[in-house]
């Protein structure tokens, strides 16, 4: 179905489909693109002082200066200078689409439209004083993960769960034959249509109500969601906080995906969850899928202490009046729930109801997120499987491996005598999906030794030869180490099968 718009008048939208493609040609020759929106604001505009020193290098001689300084920057401009900047259009139409306003002789930005990978995206204005129960927000940093992680094979049903903005279920229409998106938040699904309309996504079906209420009934090949998953006393934001008790609105969704999802499926939820005194946190999420028939991999990225937690999600309200009782008050809520730790992270789960039994790994991961990691995720079920399915020493020589080439060794060493003695040495992957393991240096160069094109068998045989050590008397043990190395991100079967 097209991203058609709803009956009642939305918060924005143009009335008449010609006008997007104006608007499209419009952007286009002015080069109003993510490359160059960057160029010209960097990651700096968020910052008050930063915004202004910004504003104050673009002067209004040329359309893209007016047009970021408008609609990404929302300052407010002479009218002439729009209306020359959005010439051919005309800025009643702009205002009659609920983006911008007149205010006295100056225009300005109702809300913003900023470029995002290559597609444009609509949301709040980021600088407004107040900021509304339903307000919509622009690509956080939370969504910028969830989008790169993501997984992207080819699929026929997408769902994106608590859709915002819409930037993940226009992501997905790429990869998707068919997306839906549902949020709560009826300003929310005017600007996902309004953007998905613009980009061109015609794949796309925005419907609201809360969670999967509005696809009650239905199956999906990929679900992905980032929720209003806050753990917190309060319930200010439709996009940030839920009605129910610490994480069990994150765990309500977990419960429910595994119905939504077809065989193979994959789901991916990017959240809180917390750790207390009587559980830690690996626990707690393996409790949540326990019995549903998924396989399940958990990312954690960041861990914090309550006071820690509070002191984030508060940093942008220092200066409001009631700041110091609001954060004691969402402190004391947690620790009087016997919170440990709030923990942000990925869960990525593949609805598999037969074959061997489902397993459950999960990974402190500290790593940037620089770039897609769809395909190594992809990888990383592919190798659990594999493990899952217990092959037997004899397979597993006869099988070729490959090692990661962006793995690092780093080593620690004591003097002795004339030279450094190597007391412990650890592999990592900085920019790769792995546990950092400690090595010694017959696995470190048997490691090395798997490019792909040789047997486990044959490595083994080369390894030994160059360091005098007989590997095959002790195979059983050896194997357990690449076992480890396996299940740890450091090796995959060159035939690898994945979905």
């Amino acid at each position: 179905m097209p991203a058609v718009l709803p009956e009642t008048t939305p918060v924005i939208g143009f009335h008449d489909p010609l006008q997007y493609i104006r608007v499209r040609e419009l952007f286009d020759r002015c080069g109003f693109t993510r490359d160059k929106i960057v160029q010209l604001v960097r990651p700096h505009y968020l910052i008050a002082q930063h915004r202004q020193a910004i504003l104050d290098k673009l002067d209004n001689s040329y359309p893209l200066n007016v047009l970021v300084k408008l609609l990404v920057l929302c300052d407010r401009l002479p009218r002439a200078a729009v209306e020359m900047a959005l010439c051919p259009m005309t800025l009643d139409e702009w205002i009659e689409a609920g983006i911008l306003s007149i205010d006295g002789p100056s225009v300005v930005a109702n809300h913003v439209i900023n470029a995002q990978e290559d597609l444009f995206i609509a949301f709040d204005n980021l600088f407004t004083d107040h900021v509304h129960p339903d307000h919509v927000p622009g690509v956080s940093g939370t969504s910028g993960w969830l989008y790169k992680m993501t997984l992207r094979h080819q699929v026929d049903r997408t769902l994106d769960l608590c859709c915002g903005n819409g930037i993940q279920a226009m992501l997905a229409a790429r990869h998707s034959n068919h997306v839906v998106g549902t949020d709560l938040n009826g300003r929310s699904l005017d600007f996902a249509r309004f953007s998905a309309t613009l980009n061109e996504l015609d794949n796309i079906e925005f419907l609201e109500g809360s969670t999967f209420d509005p696809v009650r009934g239905q199956t999906f090949d990929l679900i992905v969601t980032n929720p209003p998953f806050v753990v917190s006393p309060e319930s200010d934001y439709l996009f940030r906080d839920n009605d129910m008790q610490l994480d069990e609105f994150v765990k309500s969704i977990a419960n429910d995906i595994p119905d939504y999802l077809n065989e193979n499926g994959f789901g991916q939820i990017l959240c809180n969850w917390i750790q207390t005194s009587q559980e830690s946190w690996q626990d707690r999420l393996k409790s949540w899928f326990a019995d549903k028939g998924c396989d399940v991999f958990v990312l954690c990225n960041l861990t914090h202490s309550p006071k820690e937690y509070v002191e984030f999600w508060k940093k942008d309200e220092a200066d409001m009046a009631g700041f110091e009782d609001r954060s004691r008050e969402w402190i004391d809520y947690l620790y009087r729930n016997d919170v440990e730790s709030v923990s942000l992270g990925l869960i990525t789960i593949r609805k598999r109801t037969s074959g061997i039994p489902n397993w459950f790994q999960s990974f402190n991961w500290i790593g940037k997120i620089q770039k897609f990691y769809g395909p190594e995720l992809a990888t990383r079920f592919g190798v659990m499987h594999y493990l899952s399915s217990n092959p037997t020493d004899d397979e597993m020589m006869k099988t070729r491996f490959v090692f990661p080439q962006d793995t690092r060794l780093s080593q620690h060493c004591s003097p002795n005598k004339k030279c450094w003695q190597t007391e412990s040495a650890m592999i990592e992957r900085p920019d790769g999906i792995a546990k950092p393991s400690q090595v010694d240096s017959v696995l470190a160069d048997m490691l090395l030794q798997c490019n792909g094109d040789r047997t486990l068998e044959n490595v083994l045989q080369t390894v030994q030869k160059k360091h005098q050590v007989n590997l095959f008397s002790s195979i059983h043990e050896n194997l357990k180490a690449v076992r480890l190395m396996l299940y740890n991100g450091f090796l995959t079967p060159v035939e690898l099968e994945t979905f």
